[in-house]
């Protein structure tokens, strides 16, 4: 167990963010040399404007890993969403979305930690109740609650941020997974 240094509370040994006062669990710094402040970003980032948020049946994600400098590509259309994580075999855990290649586990991302849906043409995401949190823009999204997706958030799932990008078609190929 880790013991939380602004509240007191004790957290499981892996978090990086308390549970009971979302502040960064361990030393100031993380090991991609993410500050706090870098991790919950400022107030005034979360208010300005945000692009679209329109997400048609052509229209691709484009995540891209700041942490490990590489883009994927996904198809969120599948019918009930894609689950975003890490795959584990020891533990039988598949998700659609394998973020291990991106150092998903070294960020902290949670094996079941989001899920993207696509409903009346816009993305949501869904925090899974992960360990260390998903932010959209600053934000920490209360777990099992949609929150619309849009066109250049940043997001951080745990640690690991991810610039989204919104795609019409088949413009761009790289890494791509299929939903």
């Amino acid at each position: 167990m880790s013991i939380c240094a602004n509240c007191g509370r004790s957290n499981v040994d892996d978090a990086l963010i308390c549970a009971y006062c979302d502040q960064i669990v361990g030393p100031d710094t993380d090991s991609f040399g993410l500050t706090a402040e870098e991790l919950t970003l400022s107030a005034n980032k979360s208010t300005q404007p945000r692009r679209s948020g329109s997400f048609g049946r052509r229209t691709r994600l484009i995540f891209y890993a700041v942490n490990a400098n590489q883009m994927v590509e996904i198809d969120a259309h599948k019918p009930g969403g894609l689950i975003v994580g890490r795959c584990d075999a020891a533990a039988q855990v598949v998700v659609d979305v394998d973020l291990t290649p991106v150092r998903g586990l070294e960020a902290g991302v949670s094996r079941r930690h989001a899920r993207l849906i696509v409903q009346n043409d816009h993305l949501r995401i869904v925090d899974l109740g992960s360990t260390n949190g998903t932010y959209i823009n600053g934000l920490r999204l209360p777990p099992h609650e949609p929150v619309d997706l849009r066109d250049g958030d940043e997001v951080y799932l745990g640690r690991l941020k991810l610039m989204t990008t919104f795609m019409d078609g088949a413009l761009w190929s790289g890494t791509s997974i299929q939903g």
